[in-house]
């Protein structure tokens, strides 16, 4: 069980750097609409959609890391489940 129990703390630790991760991009995202791009319309535009292709992108890598955590914590489930039926099957 202590086993399980670091793990726990290894995947807290990994939503803490997703999380820091996702506030980084929050703030990119931020800057990216206060910034000024001059009086060219289309620099203006080509910037904005630039803006909006790093944050998809910044999404995406941040739902492929909760994936992972989801992972972790289903196989961290399946230890746990088995520990359980080990012991009970050691007590019979």
């Amino acid at each position: 069980m202590n086993e399980a129990i670091k793990e726990i703390y290894a995947i807290i630790g990994d939503i803490h750097a997703v999380v820091a991760r996702n506030d980084e991009n929050k703030n990119d995202i931020e800057r990216a609409c206060r910034r000024e791009y001059g009086q060219d319309e289309d620099s203006f535009i080509e910037q904005a959609m630039n803006g909006m292709v790093d944050a998809q992108e910044a999404m995406e890598t941040t739902s492929d890391d909760l994936l992972d955590i989801e992972e972790m914590l289903k196989m961290l489930i399946e230890v746990i489940e088995y520990e359980q039926l080990s012991a009970k099957a050691q007590t019979m």
